[in-house]
């Protein structure tokens, strides 16, 4: 906060752990002697959902299904907007939608600069770093049987496992698909923000809808699609690490035929 009251002009603080932040009275208290405006950006629940699971599967041992995770992730922004809304004013929040077919340039960086009213006529320079792509349905699926029939517990291999299944989807788009569900996952999941996202589109944007869904009438793969998709991920890691197919497809494969990853 030093740093802060030290600089004279125009001030951003930009971070995701905001939106872990229960009470946000705790942070309009620390800008007091500011003029504060919140920019938030909202992503379509169902979508959230589906890439926060393939995120934690990815990165981390749980065993969780899909439809145990759900349970515990409820992005009601209703709610979380009300709260900010009670701490600084709904004058004083920006609601974006996070959607490339909505943002500026297709470019989240573009999109906030307007949102945030910075000035369009200099360049900004963005911190280029190489990103991993998110995991294909048949990656995730298949770190999540990894995930069930090995420890993982020392961290080097869970790196490894989460370097090796990244470098893959870099290299092979087919394997970056976004994960499907059934119909009726993708209904429940909707009907249950209906309502609150109606309000939030109608109070930000005067409008009945907040999001365009994504089509989910294409089922998800079973277990035979699933079968080749396997032989094929276990193909390309033998090419590098043949001690891992060796120790692991067996397992891998007889698990999959019993599968049922909650969707």
């Amino acid at each position: 906060m030093s740093t802060i009251s030290s600089h004279s002009g125009p001030i951003l603080i930009s971070s995701e752990s905001f939106q872990d932040i229960d009470n946000p009275q705790r942070v309009k208290k620390y800008f007091k002697e500011y003029e504060v405006t919140i920019i938030v950006y909202l992503r379509e629940q169902l979508e959230y959902l589906l890439s926060a699971y393939a995120q934690k599967v990815h990165a981390t041992k749980t065993k969780h299904n899909l439809e145990i995770f759900q349970k515990k992730f409820d992005p009601n922004y209703s709610i979380f907007l009300k709260k900010w809304e009670k701490a600084f004013g709904k004058e004083n929040i920006k609601v974006r939608l996070y959607d490339r077919g909505k943002l500026i340039n297709a470019n989240i960086v573009d999109d906030f600069i307007d949102a945030a009213e910075l000035p369009k006529d200099i360049e900004y320079k963005q911190k280029i770093r190489e990103r991993n792509p998110s995991l294909g349905e048949p990656l995730v699926i298949f770190k999540h049987i990894l995930n069930n029939i090995s420890p993982l517990n020392e961290l080097e291999l869970r790196e490894k496992i989460y370097k090796l299944l990244a470098n893959i989807a870099k290299n092979n788009q087919k394997f970056q698909k976004k994960p499907q569900v059934n119909q009726s996952v993708a209904k429940k999941n909707r009907k249950k923000y209906q309502k609150s996202n109606a309000s939030i589109a109608k109070k930000y944007f005067n409008k009945s809808e907040l999001f365009n869904h994504r089509d989910f009438s294409n089922t998800p793969q079973n277990n035979d699609d699933l079968h080749k998709e396997f032989l094929k991920i276990f193909k390309i890691i033998e090419k590098t690490d043949k001690e891992f197919v060796n120790l692991h497809f067996d397992k891998v494969m007889n698990f999959l035929k019993k599968y049922n990853k909650g969707c």
